[in-house]
């Protein structure tokens, strides 16, 4: 995770702390109903939680809400701080631990029945987010479920943060599979003119922020079932309807790679002696 003090500052907490107190009311209502709805389906032997990368404790709040045992780890002091005192402020007793996701020893093996990893895949790089899911495979206990979201997505920069996006109307009329080819291509001239104009590409760039690796569904997809996971359920999806107006909407809404949000259910299989 690049630059953890610097990046995660009071002011990054306090709107964090902001977005709690007004999360019924803003983009994280549809995010948390739609995590709840995922759970629901869910056939669950136990009710032990890990909310990975937990920051003030969002979601931890939210699973103890429902009757979870829920343990929330991020790397912050600062975080874990204000997410216990959120927590005995209303009461909820939820185990809070400062420690670093990549390392294995933070918990036992099999000892959750759900990982929540909500907005972390995409803060860490490729090697971390490898470490990590392999690790939550670990403290998974066989027929547990991890849960995650990541936002945004990998062609983010094209459809929602650029006008490249004009570029891609003539195109928009092309079957899925040639429409995601021609945004690969306009993705790597994207790179590639950058590169030659500023000595840096647009990648390099973003490796550098917060958002260091962003994904694709099949990227993803291929990193969790490497690790062990079966994938139950993968969904690309929209969740802020600000993002879906205009010209648009009309063009790309049902392109893969317009979708700004990931959510995944993943169940760790059985283990039966030979």
């Amino acid at each position: 995770m690049n630059n953890y003090n610097e990046i995660y500052d009071d002011n990054y907490f306090k709107s964090q702390l902001r977005k709690f107190l007004c999360r019924k009311g803003n983009h994280w209502t549809k995010r948390i109903e739609k995590v709840f709805d995922l759970t629901s389906k869910l056939e669950l032997s136990g009710n032990k939680v890990l909310d990975l990368g937990t920051s003030i404790g969002t979601f931890a709040y939210e699973f103890s809400e429902r009757g979870y045992k829920v343990t929330g780890i991020d790397l912050g002091k600062r975080a874990i701080s204000m997410a216990e005192g959120i927590a005995r402020i209303y009461n909820k007793n939820i185990n809070y631990v400062v420690g670093d996701i990549t390392d294995r020893n933070n918990f036992n093996s099999e000892e959750f029945d759900i990982i929540y990893a909500g907005d972390i895949v995409e803060h860490l790089l490729d090697n971390e987010l490898a470490t990590t899911v392999g690790n939550c495979f670990y403290w998974l206990k066989p027929g547990g479920h991890f849960i995650f979201h990541t936002v945004p997505t990998r062609y983010n920069i094209i459809f929602h943060r650029s006008p490249l996006w004009i570029l891609l109307i003539p195109f928009a009329i092309l079957p899925e599979m040639f429409f995601k080819k021609t945004v690969e291509i306009l993705f790597s001239l994207f790179n590639i003119s950058l590169k030659i104009i500023t000595g840096k590409s647009y990648i390099e760039r973003e490796r550098q922020t917060v958002h260091c690796n962003l994904q694709t569904k099949e990227k993803i997809s291929a990193m969790l079932q490497k690790c062990g996971f079966e994938i139950l359920f993968i969904e690309l999806t929209i969740m802020e309807d600000r993002f879906l107006k205009g010209m648009k909407k009309y063009l790309f809404r049902n392109k893969e790679y317009f979708q700004k949000d990931i959510f995944g259910v993943l169940w760790k299989p059985f283990k039966f002696p030979s």
